[in-house]
């Protein structure tokens, strides 16, 4: 199951690209991506790990935005620029 979330991270979810988008490409240009820098991509893609892993290990109900942030080494603040709620970022990734 979780190899098939990880594998949807290009797709389009609610006129938002969700999860891994390589620089350059068609989505980037058509749906904003491309004003990401690097550091907010890599960002956001360790959030998409972290939330990923944590899965693996625990039902989602269990899991806090605090154990996301560090595991993906990232602020609070960091956390929240990219996603509303973590109910956002399942949603995002699940699309």
């Amino acid at each position: 199951m979780f190899e098939t979330i990880i594998n949807t991270h290009g797709g389009v979810c609610n006129n938002q690209i969700s999860g891994f988008v390589r620089y350059g490409t068609k989505q980037e240009k058509l749906f904003g991506v491309a004003s990401m820098d690097r550091r907010q991509r890599k960002s956001r893609q360790a959030i998409f790990r972290a939330f990923t892993e944590l899965l693996k290990k625990e039902n989602y109900s269990k899991i806090t935005v605090q154990q996301i942030i560090d595991l993906a080494d990232v602020g609070r603040t960091t956390f929240y620029t990219h996603f509303e709620t973590k109910d956002a970022l399942l949603r995002i990734l699940l699309c």
